[in-house]
């Protein structure tokens, strides 16, 4: 992707036509994440990104068309790995406020009016040099506007066919609750992995429920609910916002 300013240096991911490079920006020698798509997928994330609540996702940096006429999100890098890359290492006393922390972020992005429908461990990203846990979403490529006009086509949807939710799949109305699904999806795994499953078993059950009336009704209802259960100590981010 030639261009006077960027340059890339090693690809991170390729996944549907999309590419992720660490690059530098040569003008301030600063590291960057460098995001190539089509102009549409691209376009969307950045619409959504913009939207976002400070601490929700990556901060957006820069946007340039590549010689390949394809568009290219300029991200900041951010220090840390992947829940994908950490879950072998992790405990079962820090999975509860790991998830507190994703319910809070993806509360922001759906407060923000958006649903990610791309969630998985792949996405969920924990940054490092913090005493609580912190996490960043990624990939809101396949993120969905919950209002549009009626003019509008309707978006393509995709994600992940393992975690994405059953009304995704058969293309009903979608809401925030079907990220909701993907969380007790992500979580059924995590749990699995730290040989905990029999205590969160309530919560994944209703998270993944196939109805999504029967399914919590957002995600702040879903970190109290881990709160009352692991003992948690209050977090001003579970208060009502009125």
């Amino acid at each position: 992707m030639p261009d006077h300013r960027y340059e890339s240096e090693r690809l991170l991911s390729e996944r549907s036509g999309r590419r992720v490079l660490i690059g530098t920006d040569r003008w301030s020698g600063r590291a960057v994440v460098l995001k190539e798509g089509e102009p549409s997928s691209i376009l969307r994330e950045i619409r959504c990104l913009l939207q976002l609540p400070a601490g929700v996702g990556p901060t957006v940096l820069d946007l340039f068309r590549s010689d390949a006429d394809r568009l290219v999100l300029v991200l900041e890098p951010l220090p840390g790995i992947s829940l994908a890359q950490a879950t072998p290492e992790l405990t079962a006393a820090e999975v509860p406020p790991l998830v507190r922390a994703i319910c809070h972020a993806l509360d922001g992005v759906h407060r923000a009016g958006w649903i990610h429908s791309d969630l998985k461990p792949a996405h969920v990203f924990l940054v490092s040099g913090s005493d609580a846990a912190e996490v960043r979403l990624l990939d809101f490529g396949f993120a969905l506007g919950r209002f549009r006009s009626w003019d509008e086509p309707p978006r393509p949807r995709g994600g992940t066919p393992a975690y994405i939710a059953p009304e995704i799949h058969k293309e009903w109305m979608v809401d925030e609750r079907a990220d909701l699904y993907s969380l007790g999806t992500l979580l059924a795994d995590l749990t699995r992995s730290v040989d905990d499953e029999a205590r969160w078993e309530p919560i994944v059950n209703r998270l993944t429920a196939r109805i999504p009336a029967r399914r919590y009704a957002g995600a702040r209802e879903v970190s109290c609910a881990v709160a009352e259960r692991f003992a948690l100590p209050p977090d001003p981010a579970d208060r009502p916002r009125w």
